[in-house]
């Protein structure tokens, strides 16, 4: 079974300064109009990447990038938004810190950022 954010990989440092596309340059993403840095990718799953990063404040964060391709795709990453954000308050759940939908071309973008927790998955 793979964990929420998918399989870890542990690839050290890659992207930092490097990201580029419509929505995230120079290793930086805007999200729900709060800036954070880039670092490496923690994590890559079917269909998302998680990467480390850090809030303009300082504070560690994962943020979970979802490329879009299609409408039910759109559909799920909406829902699982919505989840998310209708289970934050658990004290069972990660809180959904910020959320966005960006439309790039003929795709969307998804960002998700959540508290970074680097202890690795459900199964270890």
């Amino acid at each position: 079974t793979m964990s929420f954010f998918g399989k870890l990989k542990d690839l050290g440092g890659h992207l930092t300064g490097s990201v580029s596309s419509p929505t995230t340059t120079l290793g930086q993403v805007c999200v729900d109009q709060q800036r954070y840095s880039l670092g490496s990718l923690v994590a890559e799953g079917g269909f998302a990447y998680v990467y480390k990063g850090q809030s303009e404040g300082g504070k560690s964060v994962a943020i979970k990038k979802m490329i879009v391709r299609n409408p039910a795709e759109l559909q799920r990453a909406q829902s699982e938004i919505a989840i998310m954000r209708l289970l934050s308050h658990s004290s069972n759940i990660l809180p959904l810190l910020a959320s966005e939908i960006k439309k790039s071309g003929h795709k969307h973008e998804v960002f998700l950022v959540l508290p970074l927790c680097l202890g690795g998955s459900l199964v270890d």
